[in-house]
């Protein structure tokens, strides 16, 4: 994507055949017409206990909204919480997202969710 221009894509579309749909790498900062761009997160466990997934997020990209959930079944999804958001330049920043894991030895499913903003 070009920063600071509004999405204009198919936010379904994934031309790069690379599985996450082109609002998502808009959001992330990587771009749809490449499967080798960046991935998208890296997924741990904090000192807290909680879950967690770091992902890019393309701070130009205020017309979309970003989204994580999480589950343990893959029926039933709960929203992550936005722990904290940290600055890496070129208009990109790091954003930690987490949730407290249901229990001991509960798989635990993550994703993630871009939506449009409509003014």
């Amino acid at each position: 994507p070009i920063y600071g221009v509004p999405f204009t894509g198919v936010a379904t579309a994934d031309p790069d055949g690379d599985g996450f749909p082109d609002l998502l790498e808009y959001v992330l900062g990587s771009r749809p017409d490449d499967s080798a761009s960046p991935a998208p997160g890296i997924v741990g466990v904090d000192d807290s206990g909680r879950v967690v997934i770091r992902v890019p997020r393309a701070l130009r990209s205020s017309d979309a909204e970003l989204g994580v959930e999480v589950s343990s079944d893959l029926g039933h999804w709960s929203p992550a919480t936005r722990l904290r958001q940290e600055p890496l330049g070129e208009g990109l920043a790091r954003e930690t997202w987490g949730r407290i894991p249901p229990g001991p030895g509960v798989p635990v499913f993550l994703r993630l969710t871009a939506r449009p903003i409509r003014p």
